[in-house]
């Protein structure tokens, strides 16, 4: 699996664990709701903002590092 694939499917467990996490606040709307989100949910949307990124700039060092070296196919 290429960085990218691997960048892609973090990014769709990302989406999917930030849809689910919406839908149970439809009915669960109490202090701990709002606890937890604060401590996982926004920060690991933050860590995955900062690791999209992370991987973008790899994939074009890397991109970089073939052509430089011939390795491109």
């Amino acid at each position: 699996m290429s960085l990218l694939s691997n960048g892609a499917a973090l990014r769709e467990e990302v989406s999917l664990l930030t849809h689910v996490w919406q839908r149970a606040g439809d009915s669960w709307r109490d202090q701990q709701h709002a606890r937890m989100g604060s401590l996982y949910i926004e920060p690991l949307n933050q860590a995955y903002v900062a690791a999209d990124s992370a991987v973008q700039t790899m994939s074009t060092v890397l991109q970089q590092v073939r052509k430089e070296c011939g390795w491109e196919a």
